[in-house]
């Protein structure tokens, strides 16, 4: 059996990590791992331990083409070349997103297609206002779906009316390297950051996106320090603020109580999950939910939204709250502050539940999906 792994995304994403993670699970059992490197218009294949440049692009043509940007035209042709340089011999083609699925309605592809579609969210340019069947063609295509929850399942029934026998839920995993850590590592930590290990410190992770809700962070951390008198609270923020987010910022004079970080290494955002007291998740929609998952693989107790994929990710491990409800975020936060054992509660039903998550049962449920329709 030949496998083909197609994708799109580097390994620094989520999806992306799970294309490079999957392909290390599998890859002494033949797959062969094909990356379309959008940001060098290059074609990558990785087969066992070794890998090469396949093939190289230009396509200053249309690249710089605003229509084209708008409708993310460019990135689909791009795909649409890399996959056609992919040999034909392959008993399955799996397209590790549902973007890059999209490529194979220009390529005639004779092995069977399985398709991992992580959400059918539509966040940029001209496609948020387009029917999904418009913005992710390739799906019509595909003979066999993974989805990374029963929510992203639900949404493929919903909006593609794929049947049930042709979707597999296979849950994603953490990394092992995310997990609690003694003090002793973690005093660099505070220097760099400049705080004082007495401060409590609520953390957030995740892009400026409307969908992540990350005003609702500043709401919490003014009705924190004006409502509830704390002014030993900071709130660290991993990535950008959406423009509502900074908008309050301003306007409550809070950029002293921030502290924003870049996207960082695995080495370092691993640090961070084990300083904070609390990490916060109040998205009003995730196809899995990653950050909530390493929060808890770290021990740090985690409060989150209540819709969609959230709750069944975190279960029973973190507090599940309405994600407009601002004073249930801060009762749920000040819980775990003002109550030791709640925290410790949270702390080691996280880190128990992050286990059952596994990289190697991702990559036997997907070997066993292979085997079933070859």
């Amino acid at each position: 059996m030949k496998v083909a792994l197609v994708n799109n995304r580097p390994q620094k994403t989520g999806t992306g990590r799970y294309a490079f993670t999957l392909f290390d699970q599998m890859k002494e059992q033949g797959v062969t791992h094909y990356f379309i490197d959008q940001e060098n218009n290059r074609l990558e294949r990785f087969f066992g331990n070794s890998s090469y440049i396949e093939k190289e692009f230009a396509y200053s043509h249309f690249r710089d083409n605003q229509i084209f940007l708008k409708l993310r035209l460019n990135k689909i042709i791009l795909d649409s070349q890399a996959v056609g340089r992919i040999p034909r011999d392959y008993d399955i083609y799996h397209f590790t997103n549902q973007v890059v699925s999209n490529s194979v309605i220009k390529v005639n592809l004779h092995g069977k297609k399985i398709i991992t579609v992580h959400d059918l969210f539509q966040e940029k340019g001209l496609e948020t206002i387009l029917p999904k069947r418009i913005t992710f063609p390739g799906i019509k295509h595909g003979d066999m779906f993974i989805t990374i929850s029963n929510y992203s399942k639900n949404e493929l029934k919903k909006y593609f009316g794929i049947s049930d026998e042709k979707i597999k839920v296979i849950y994603e995993a953490v990394d092992p390297s995310f997990r609690p850590l003694n003090q002793d590592q973690l005093t660099s930590v505070y220097d760099h950051l400049s705080i004082s290990p007495d401060n409590y410190l609520l953390l957030h992770i995740g892009k400026p996106l409307q969908r992540k809700n990350d005003a609702l962070l500043i709401k919490i951390l003014h009705n924190l320090i004006e409502k509830r008198h704390m002014s030993n609270i900071t709130l660290i923020k991993v990535g950008d603020f959406s423009k509502e987010a900074l908008n309050l910022l301003h306007k409550y004079h809070l950029e002293n109580s921030v502290i924003r970080v870049p996207m960082l290494d695995e080495e370092n955002l691993i640090k961070l999950y084990n300083i904070s007291n609390v990490f916060l998740f109040p998205s009003f929609s995730e196809g899995f939910g990653f950050p909530a998952l390493e929060a808890m693989a770290c021990g740090t107790p985690v409060i989150a939204s209540n819709r969609t994929a959230i709750p069944e990710i975190v279960g029973d491990a973190g507090i599940l709250i309405d994600p407009t409800d601002t004073e249930g975020f801060v009762e749920g936060i000040l819980s775990i502050l003002n109550g030791e054992s709640l925290a410790k509660l949270y702390s080691k039903r996280g880190i128990k539940r992050a286990k059952m998550f596994s990289w190697e049962s991702n990559a036997k449920a997907t070997m066993a999906l292979y085997e079933s329709i070859v």
